[in-house]
């Protein structure tokens, strides 16, 4: 079972499986929006060279995490 979505980045057509954080929240309606794995590391690599933060220092027990 999965759902098709558009990733709201690149614009590709994609199929969002179970095994993928943000299919819960697609299928129950949290969101409507996606983004890519390609995209979403891309998004994060620009993000750290912008601030020089890296998120794996701001939180390395990934206490934040909900999977």
């Amino acid at each position: 079972m999965s759902i098709e979505a558009n990733c709201m980045t690149c614009r590709k057509l994609f199929r969002v499986t179970p095994s993928e954080p943000q299919y819960y929240k697609l299928k129950s309606g949290q969101t409507k929006l996606y983004v890519c794995k390609d995209c979403a590391a891309s998004l994060k690599q620009e993000a750290v060279q912008t601030t020089g933060l890296d998120p794996a220092l701001l939180d390395p027990n990934k206490d934040d995490k909900f999977f």
